[in-house]
Protein backbone atom coordinates (compact mmCIF):
# COMPACT_ATOMS: atom_id res chain seq x y z
CA UNK A 1 0.00 0.00 0.00
CA UNK A 2 2.84 2.39 0.84
CA UNK A 3 4.55 1.69 -2.49
CA UNK A 4 1.41 2.57 -4.46
CA UNK A 5 0.94 5.88 -2.68
CA UNK A 6 4.57 6.89 -3.24
CA UNK A 7 4.29 6.04 -6.92
CA UNK A 8 1.36 8.43 -7.31
CA UNK A 9 2.90 11.17 -5.17
CA UNK A 10 6.31 11.29 -6.83
CA UNK A 11 5.18 12.46 -10.29
CA UNK A 12 3.16 15.27 -8.72
CA UNK A 13 6.17 16.36 -6.72
CA UNK A 14 8.50 16.29 -9.72
CA UNK A 15 6.19 18.61 -11.66
CA UNK A 16 5.76 20.99 -8.75
CA UNK A 17 9.45 21.89 -8.65
CA UNK A 18 9.69 22.60 -12.38
CA UNK A 19 8.80 26.26 -13.08
CA UNK A 20 6.27 26.79 -15.87
CA UNK A 21 4.36 29.76 -17.13
CA UNK A 22 0.79 29.82 -15.88
CA UNK A 23 -2.09 28.94 -18.15
CA UNK A 24 -3.55 32.33 -17.24
CA UNK A 25 -0.67 33.85 -19.21
CA UNK A 26 -1.60 31.61 -22.14
CA UNK A 27 -5.25 32.71 -21.99
CA UNK A 28 -4.16 36.36 -22.02
CA UNK A 29 -1.86 35.76 -25.00
CA UNK A 30 -4.65 34.05 -26.94
CA UNK A 31 -7.14 36.82 -26.12
CA UNK A 32 -4.60 39.50 -27.10
CA UNK A 33 -4.84 38.38 -30.74
CA UNK A 34 -8.29 39.97 -30.82
CA UNK A 35 -7.39 43.42 -29.41
CA UNK A 36 -6.99 45.08 -32.82
CA UNK A 37 -9.55 42.97 -34.68
CA UNK A 38 -12.74 44.44 -36.16
CA UNK A 39 -15.66 42.62 -34.56
CA UNK A 40 -18.41 44.72 -36.14
CA UNK A 41 -19.70 41.67 -38.07
CA UNK A 42 -20.96 40.05 -34.84
CA UNK A 43 -24.74 39.94 -34.38
CA UNK A 44 -24.52 40.20 -30.58
CA UNK A 45 -22.50 42.72 -28.61
CA UNK A 46 -20.81 39.95 -26.62
CA UNK A 47 -19.88 36.42 -27.69
CA UNK A 48 -18.19 33.82 -25.52
CA UNK A 49 -16.35 31.03 -27.31
CA UNK A 50 -14.41 28.07 -26.00
CA UNK A 51 -11.28 27.37 -28.02
CA UNK A 52 -9.49 24.01 -27.87
CA UNK A 53 -5.97 23.84 -29.24
CA UNK A 54 -2.48 22.37 -29.06
CA UNK A 55 0.86 24.15 -29.14
CA UNK A 56 3.26 22.68 -31.69
CA UNK A 57 7.08 22.57 -31.69
CA UNK A 58 7.24 26.05 -33.25
CA UNK A 59 5.14 27.50 -30.38
CA UNK A 60 2.18 27.97 -32.73
CA UNK A 61 -1.44 27.44 -31.77
CA UNK A 62 -3.09 24.60 -33.65
CA UNK A 63 -6.84 25.06 -33.17
CA UNK A 64 -8.79 21.83 -33.03
CA UNK A 65 -12.23 23.10 -32.01
CA UNK A 66 -14.14 26.31 -31.35
CA UNK A 67 -17.50 26.18 -29.56
CA UNK A 68 -19.95 29.06 -29.39
CA UNK A 69 -23.46 30.17 -30.28
CA UNK A 70 -22.64 31.85 -33.60
CA UNK A 71 -20.93 29.63 -36.22
CA UNK A 72 -19.56 32.69 -38.07
CA UNK A 73 -17.83 33.90 -34.90
CA UNK A 74 -16.41 30.41 -34.32
CA UNK A 75 -15.01 30.29 -37.86
CA UNK A 76 -13.56 33.78 -37.43
CA UNK A 77 -11.86 32.87 -34.13
CA UNK A 78 -10.33 29.78 -35.70
CA UNK A 79 -9.01 31.75 -38.68
CA UNK A 80 -7.46 34.41 -36.42
CA UNK A 81 -5.78 31.99 -34.01
CA UNK A 82 -4.71 29.04 -36.14
CA UNK A 83 -0.89 28.90 -36.40
CA UNK A 84 -0.31 32.12 -34.45
CA UNK A 85 2.87 32.15 -32.37
CA UNK A 86 2.74 32.44 -28.59
CA UNK A 87 5.43 33.09 -25.98
CA UNK A 88 3.98 30.50 -23.60
CA UNK A 89 6.24 27.47 -23.30
CA UNK A 90 4.30 24.34 -22.45
CA UNK A 91 5.73 21.72 -20.14
CA UNK A 92 4.93 19.11 -22.78
CA UNK A 93 4.44 19.50 -26.51
CA UNK A 94 1.05 18.75 -28.02
CA UNK A 95 -0.82 19.06 -24.73
CA UNK A 96 -4.48 19.97 -25.20
CA UNK A 97 -5.58 23.35 -23.88
CA UNK A 98 -9.00 24.96 -23.75
CA UNK A 99 -9.69 28.62 -22.99
CA UNK A 100 -12.80 30.75 -23.00
CA UNK A 101 -12.59 34.04 -24.84
CA UNK A 102 -15.09 36.84 -24.42
CA UNK A 103 -15.39 38.92 -27.59
CA UNK A 104 -16.95 42.36 -27.18
CA UNK A 105 -18.09 44.36 -30.20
Amino acid sequence: MLVASLAFTFPLRANATKPRASTDQLRKEVAAHFKAEDLSFMDNNVEIVKVSFLINAKNELVVSNVEGEDPDVCDYVKSVLNFKKVEYSPGKQLTKYAVEIRLVK
